[in-house]
C-alpha cells in the first residue's frame, strides 16, 4: 500500500493555508474538473501575510426578562470567537483539472440558513493523496479525485504584478565596464 500525502506537502503553495480552518463557499463537480471556492485560512507560510486583526468586544444585549444566564444547553463562552480570529483569511480556489474520474462515497446536502439563505459547505476536514487519488472530505461529503496535480489559487496572489528583471539592480561598475 503506498504512502499518504497530506495536502501540505503537495507542490504549488499548499503550505500557506489551513484548509481545516478554511470555509468552502461553493463547490461545483463536473465530468471534466472538481472547483472549491473557499475562504482560506492562511499561515506564516504566505507571501502578503499578516496577522489577524483582534476580534472586535461586543456588548451582549440585554433582554428585560433576561436574567444574564445562558438557555440550558447553550455555551456562552468566548472559545470559538477566540479560535476564529487565529487565521487570517484570502479567497481562493482548489481546483482539480484534467480529470480522470471524480467518485461521491457520500454527499451531503449543505445547509442553508432560513433567514439569510447562505449557504454552509463547512470546511475541508482532511484531504491528501495516495496513489494516484485525491482523498477529500467535510461537512458537503466524501470525494475521491483522479486528476492533474490539484491547483491553489489565492485571488491576491493573482492580481500581483509579476516580478520583473530590473536593470537598475546591476552593480554600477559593470555597467560602466561594458560601455566603455
Amino acid at each position: 500500500m503506498m504512502e499518504r500525502v497530506n495536502y501540505t506537502d503537495f507542490e504549488g503553495g499548499f503550505n500557506m493555508v489551513v484548509l481545516e480552518e478554511s470555509f468552502v463557499l461553493n463547490l461545483k463537480t463536473t465530468m471534466s474538473y472538481v472547483d472549491f471556492q473557499l475562504e482560506l485560512a492562511i499561515n506564516e507560510n504566505y507571501p502578503l501575510y499578516t496577522p489577524p486583526e483582534a476580534p472586535q468586544s461586543v456588548e451582549p444585549l440585554e433582554d428585560e426578562d433576561s436574567d444574564g444566564e445562558a438557555p440550558e444547553g447553550f455555551d456562552m463562552s468566548k472559545e470559538g470567537e477566540a479560535e476564529s480570529s487565529q487565521f487570517s483569511f484570502r479567497r481562493g480556489r482548489l481546483f482539480f483539472p484534467n480529470m480522470e474520474q471524480v467518485k461521491w462515497q457520500s454527499r451531503i446536502q449543505p445547509y442553508i440558513d432560513p433567514r439569510t439563505g447562505s449557504v454552509d459547505y463547512g470546511s475541508i476536514d482532511y484531504f491528501y493523496k495516495q496513489e494516484n487519488t485525491y482523498f477529500l472530505a467535510g461537512y458537503w461529503g466524501e470525494l475521491e479525485v483522479v486528476s492533474g496535480p490539484p491547483l491553489l489559487e489565492i485571488d491576491e496572489l493573482k492580481n500581483q504584478p509579476r516580478p520583473q528583471p530590473n536593470a537598475a539592480s546591476q552593480p554600477a561598475e559593470e555597467t560602466e565596464a561594458t560601455s566603455g
